[in-house]
């Protein structure tokens, strides 16, 4: 096995319910595409052919947003993660 960086954990726990960060980190456990969409890990699932345009599907929304802010609530969101990162 192997110990997650601290900053690592704090992204993963930020991102991720606890019992999927539980399970994920303390099993090892691997998760397929449906499955990875139903724990929270992944958006979505899309086959080798489909990727770039499911990917473009998700960001559709984003579109148009200012980056700039975006940036900034993403930051004021995860606060303690990007100081672990950064730090």
């Amino acid at each position: 096995g192997m110990r997650f960086h601290p900053s690592m954990t704090a992204l993963i726990t930020a991102r991720l319910a606890a019992a999927t960060v539980h399970e994920a980190m303390l099993s090892g456990r691997r998760y397929g595409a449906a499955d990875a969409v139903a724990a929270g890990i992944a958006h979505a699932e899309a086959g080798e052919g489909d990727v770039v345009a499911a990917a473009a599907d998700l960001l559709a929304p984003f579109t148009g947003k200012n980056r700039d802010l975006t940036r900034a609530l993403k930051r004021d969101l995860y606060a303690a993660t990007v100081a672990l990162l950064e730090g």
